[in-house]
């Protein structure tokens, strides 16, 4: 019995242990309706306000002379869009952290343009 129960409980926490392994993640999809700063937008998700904080991307401050213009292209790219997300975990505030997809393009590849240093060491 006692056998059978850790098989079974290892069979259920499999999917949870391949998050960090760089491999498939499990996907959501959602309509965007806020880009609150360059990295963490509000989505709508099964009906449900959700905040998604795009992976590998760092944040940028108040006084960034970029962010106007980060948030701006982040709008006009995923505003209202239905858009994929590979959620690759949770953060320490309980928002989603994953790989932003618009059709097949990542959001988070696309944001790593020279000047706006937005790539982080830490994946969320």
């Amino acid at each position: 019995m006692l056998k059978r129960m850790i098989v079974v409980f290892f069979l259920c926490t499999l999917p949870l242990l391949a998050w960090g392994d760089g491999k498939k993640y499990p996907e959501v999809e959602g309509r965007v309706l806020n880009v609150a700063s360059g990295c963490l937008l509000v989505m709508s998700i099964e009906h449900e306000a959700v905040i998604v904080r795009l992976a590998g991307i760092d944040c940028l401050k108040e006084e960034d002379p970029h962010l106007k213009e980060v948030k701006a292209f982040m709008r006009s790219i995923v505003m209202n869009q239905v858009v994929r997300v590979e959620c690759m975990g949770k953060g320490r505030a309980g928002r989603i952290i994953g790989r932003l997809y618009v059709e097949d393009r990542c959001l988070n590849d696309a944001l790593v343009v020279p000047g706006w240093r937005l790539r982080s060491e830490s994946p969320g």
